[in-house]
C-alpha cells in the first residue's frame, strides 16, 4: 500500500521524506566532464515539419530528444492526434519503440489512428508498447527500468506518450487520488516523468485544458504542471475540424520553450488530415504565417470583413455558425475565415474563433 505523503522529519530522526516515503535525492554532476565532452543541446529533431507547398523538410521539428514536453488544449483541438502522429513519426523515421500510457481512451482508438497514419501491423506490434492504465501503480518504476531503459540502450532512444497528464494524476493511486494542487503536480512529475528522463527517454504529455476557463488554466496546479516541463509546451487549436469524410487542420502554438527553438507568438506547425483511398493523408507542415519564407500573401477575400464582424459580435462562433450567418458561397466564407486566421485578425478558440487585435482598417 502506498505510504502517505509527508514532509515532516522521519520518525528515526533522519532527513525529511518526500512523496511516497522516498528520501530526497541529489545526484552529483560532473560539469567539467560534460563541458570537456562538448555536450550541447541538440535542438529539436524528432517529428520534422515539412514545407506546406513542396513537402520538403524545413529543418524544423517538434521535440528535442531526451526532454519532457506537453501538448495542451481543449477537447477536440488535436492534442491526441499530434501525440499519435509523433508516435508514428518516431517509429517510422527513427526506428524507436513507443510506450503509451493511455488513461482516457480505448486501445482500439490508438491502433486505428496509427494505421490511418500509415503504420503497418508489423511495426505497431513490434515497436508500440501500449498500456491502458486504470491507475498509475508503483510498479511503473520497475517497468521504466526493465523496458524503457533497455529500449534506449538497444535503439538509442524511446518515446513515452502519456494521455492524459490530468487523468493519470487522478488515478495515481488505486485507493486514492492526487489533486490538481501545485504540490501534487510537482510530486507526480518527480515520481513518474523524471525517471523516464533519467534513462534517456523522450516524453510527451497530453493534457486537457477547459475551453475558455481562464481561472482553471491559471490555477496554481496548472501553472506548476507547466513549470515542471523543461522542454516544449505546444497549445493545440482547431482550424478546420476533420471528420471521417472531410479534411481538417489543427494548429500548434508554443506556450513554453525554455531553449528558444520556437519563435514566441508564431505557430510551430499545422497538422493537416485528409481522408484518401489509403486511409488518411497526414502532413505536419509549416503554417503560412511562420518562418521567413512564407508563401506570397493572397488578396483579401471579399467576405473577410463580413466574417470578421460576425466573429466580433459572436465570440466563439464555430465553422458551421459562421457559414450559416455570413451570406455567400460556403467555400468563399471558408476562404475568408482562413485568410483572417493566417493574417492574425482572428484566432482559434477551442472549436470556435474570436477576433484578435485592433479593428482592421478595411472593416471600419
Amino acid at each position: 500500500m502506498t505510504e502517505p505523503r509527508t514532509y515532516a522529519p522521519d520518525s528515526d530522526g533522519g532527513p525529511p521524506r518526500s512523496t511516497y516515503g522516498m528520501p530526497p535525492r541529489f545526484d552529483p554532476t560532473d560539469l567539467l566532464a560534460r563541458i570537456a565532452a562538448g555536450e550541447r543541446d541538440p535542438g529539436p529533431s524528432l517529428v520534422p515539419v515539412e514545407d506546406r507547398e513542396t513537402g520538403t523538410p524545413t529543418g524544423a521539428a517538434l521535440w528535442t530528444p531526451g526532454t519532457d514536453n506537453a501538448i495542451i488544449g481543449p477537447r477536440g483541438s488535436g492534442k491526441s492526434w499530434l501525440g499519435l502522429f509523433s508516435a508514428a513519426s518516431v517509429m517510422a523515421r527513427e526506428g524507436w519503440p513507443v510506450f503509451m500510457l493511455d488513461v482516457e481512451h480505448r486501445p482500439r482508438r490508438a491502433y486505428e489512428r496509427l494505421t490511418l497514419l500509415g503504420l503497418d501491423i508489423d511495426t505497431i506490434l513490434s515497436r508500440f508498447d501500449y498500456r491502458q492504465m486504470r491507475h498509475m501503480p508503483d510498479s511503473i518504476e520497475l517497468w521504466v527500468e526493465a523496458e524503457v531503459e533497455r529500449s534506449v540502450e538497444v535503439y538509442s532512444g524511446a518515446l513515452v506518450l502519456i494521455d492524459s497528464r490530468g487523468a493519470s494524476m487522478a488515478r495515481t493511486y488505486a485507493g486514492g487520488r492526487l489533486t490538481e494542487s501545485a504540490p501534487d503536480a510537482d510530486l507526480w512529475h518527480t515520481r513518474y516523468v523524471a525517471p523516464l528522463l533519467d534513462v534517456g527517454a523522450t516524453v510527451v504529455l497530453v493534457d486537457h485544458t477547459p475551453k475558455g476557463d481562464a481561472k482553471a488554466r491559471d490555477s496554481a496546479g496548472s501553472l506548476r504542471k507547466d513549470a515542471a516541463i523543461q522542454g516544449t509546451i505546444l497549445r493545440a487549436d482547431v482550424i478546420e475540424p476533420p471528420t471521417r469524410t472531410n479534411a481538417g487542420t489543427f494548429r500548434y502554438w508554443p506556450v513554453k520553450d525554455n531553449d528558444g527553438w520556437h519563435d514566441e507568438g508564431r505557430a510551430v506547425a499545422d497538422l493537416r488530415l485528409a481522408p484518401d483511398d489509403d486511409g488518411l493523408d497526414a502532413r505536419l507542415v509549416a503554417p503560412s504565417t511562420s518562418g521567413s519564407t512564407a508563401p506570397s500573401t493572397p488578396a483579401r477575400p471579399v467576405r473577410a470583413a463580413a466574417v470578421w464582424r460576425f466573429i466580433e459580435a459572436h465570440p466563439g462562433a464555430n465553422v458551421t455558425a459562421i457559414r450559416k450567418a455570413v451570406s455567400g458561397r460556403g467555400t468563399a466564407v471558408d476562404d475568408a475565415r482562413r485568410w483572417l486566421v493566417d493574417h492574425g485578425h482572428v484566432v482559434p478558440d477551442g472549436d470556435g474563433f474570436e477576433v484578435s487585435g485592433e479593428v482592421p482598417e478595411w472593416v471600419r
